[in-house]
């Protein structure tokens, strides 16, 4: 009986598995007959020529490649104290303004946890600022993990499609030029000089309404002197013919 038992059993499960089998194929079956419809996205790009070009409709809160925008970032280097995994890394000089300038980005795609943490410790002031002139919330921020829009309305369609055998070219990296970094250098001097001369100017002034009271105050001194001397003259004629 027990034997009996045992091979119904079996055969009970052979069918089961058989009818799951036999339903996953009628799913699958039903786009063999809808050539147009995306089955598989393969990242975006075309596999083999004369390939349709597929399009990805990616989610606003998709976490993807990081991105920075240079001409946007402002070195506050939030973003690389608070990675986890420390694969950001800000590299900066401070320019003469006493303001760091930018000289090289990089980030370690192969050690990114993918949290998002930078991106929130990316500060407003980088998206730019609007007509009124506080941060325009509808421009991203410098760092952004997503596809997102640049200020030109222009989408990174590298942050969901990249892949490589190279450690170097899953990364981010970017180093400034010597004739851009000379460029800002003498920006930088500009500034400070400018600086400068504002702050000599400010403490002439200065110094002059200082000078211009100083010579005041003892003209005023000798005038209230005199009213005094002349009150007690009086009183003190008047002391006598008494």
């Amino acid at each position: 009986m027990g034997v009996v038992t045992e091979f119904k059993t079996s055969v009970d499960e052979i069918v089961s598995d058989l009818v799951t089998m036999a339903r996953g194929l009628l799913v699958t079956s039903r786009y063999l007959r809808q050539s147009d419809e995306i089955v598989t996205v393969q990242y975006g790009r075309p596999q083999y020529e004369g390939e349709v070009e597929h399009k990805v409709d990616i989610s606003p809160n998709y976490r993807g490649r990081l991105y920075n925008v240079i001409d946007r970032c402002i070195a506050c280097d939030k973003c690389a104290k608070v990675c986890p995994t420390q694969c950001i890394e800000v590299i900066c000089e401070k320019g003469a303004d006493k303001k760091p300038i930018l000289t090289g980005y990089t980030i370690d795609m192969t050690i990114c946890l993918f949290c998002g943490l930078c991106t929130e410790a990316c500060p407003d002031s980088t998206r730019g600022k609007g007509a009124d002139g506080k941060p325009d919330m509808s421009v991203a921020k410098c760092l952004t993990m997503d596809a997102g829009k640049d200020e030109k309305g222009l989408k990174w369609e590298t942050t969901y499609d990249y892949s490589s055998d190279r450690k170097e070219d899953i990364g981010y990296y970017w180093w400034i030029t010597e004739k851009e970094l000379e460029e800002k250098r003498a920006a930088a001097q500009t500034k400070a000089d400018a600086t400068a001369a504002k702050k000599a100017a400010q403490a002439k002034v200065k110094a002059e309404a200082a000078a211009k009271k100083a010579a005041e105050a003892p003209a005023v001194d000798t005038a209230a002197s005199d009213d005094k001397k002349e009150t007690k003259e009086p009183k003190e004629q008047k002391e006598k013919d008494a």
